[in-house]
Parts: structure tokens; C-alpha cells; sequence
């Protein structure tokens, strides 16, 4: 299994940036998502259509969360970069595709060093963060936060060139 390099962050980061889809229309985000999942070799499970759970099992007592959003808001991007939104009025304005980037490469590096894990943890790609109620009241509902010890999220901004 390759461990992710920068290069990679930033190639998931720019296609996700330039493919924002509005809350419960994450559709191809969830694919494109999914699909580098597949090329590290990580299973995952889906929440309702767009959501994606990715879990290592590495034995012992704690149960961690680490949750990033993968939806976009209606905004106009006035950036001028080479990955600018590709749909009019819609934009990763508050740093979602970087979240879902870091993720991605959390997920394959502990993938990678599973000797490091003890315990389990499971990487949430959270749909529709953005609309009420959201993806997060349909995870409370499927039971993920019944055992969980500690959840850990982060917060990004865009900023303009």
C-alpha cells in the first residue's frame, strides 16, 4: 500500500474544489471519494446516499471518530485559479474539500501503520453538513455515536489567492 504524499492531497483537494455539490447532492463527491478509497484498499460502508464510514479495527478499548464534511455552499467562486468551482454557484468556500482530503490521507496512512492503532477508529465523510437537520442527526440515528470515546473534527477556511 503506497503511503499518501503531498501531491496526492493536493490533486484530491483541487478535484473536490472544482466539483462542489450542494447538501444531499454530494453524489459524485461520494464517488470520487469512494473511488480513492478503493485505490488504497480501504473498505467503507455508506449513510444514507452520500455519506461514507471507513473503520480500522486495531483491537483494544477506545473508539475514535475523525469526521470531516464533504458538501459545498451556494456561492459564487470569484477565485481565479486553474481549479475553480466548475459549478456556477456553488463553491468549497469554508474548506470541506480540504477536510475530506486530510481525511482520506489520515485514513490511508493509519491503514498503512495499523500497529499504531489501538483501538478503533472510524473516519466519517459527513453528508449534507450544511442543510438541517443534516448528516449528523442520520448518524446519531444509525447508532455510531452509541460507543464512541472521543470525536475529533476540524475546520478550514478558504482563502482567496
Amino acid at each position: 500500500m503506497k503511503v499518501t504524499r503531498l501531491e496526492d492531497l493536493i490533486r484530491w483537494r483541487r478535484h473536490l474544489h472544482k466539483n462542489p455539490e450542494l447538501s444531499q447532492k454530494e453524489y459524485k463527491t461520494a464517488s470520487y471519494i469512494r473511488a480513492e478509497l478503493d485505490k488504497m484498499g480501504l473498505t467503507y460502508e455508506t449513510c444514507l446516499n452520500t455519506g461514507t464510514i471507513v473503520y480500522i479495527d486495531g483491537g483494544g478499548q477506545d473508539t475514535i471518530i475523525l469526521r470531516a464534511d464533504i458538501d459545498a455552499l451556494p456561492i459564487r467562486e470569484m477565485n481565479d485559479v486553474d481549479f475553480k468551482s466548475q459549478n456556477d454557484g456553488v463553491m468549497h468556500a469554508c474548506g470541506h474539500d480540504a477536510h475530506a482530503s486530510i481525511l482520506m490521507a489520515v485514513a490511508e496512512t493509519l491503514a498503512h501503520h495499523r500497529e499504531l492503532v489501538h483501538g478503533t477508529v472510524y473516519f466519517v465523510f459527513e453528508q449534507g453538513e450544511e442543510f438541517l437537520p443534516g448528516g449528523a442527526q442520520q448518524l446519531v440515528k444509525d447508532g455510531i455515536m452509541d460507543h464512541i470515546d472521543y470525536m475529533f473534527a476540524w475546520h478550514a477556511a478558504a482563502l482567496e489567492k
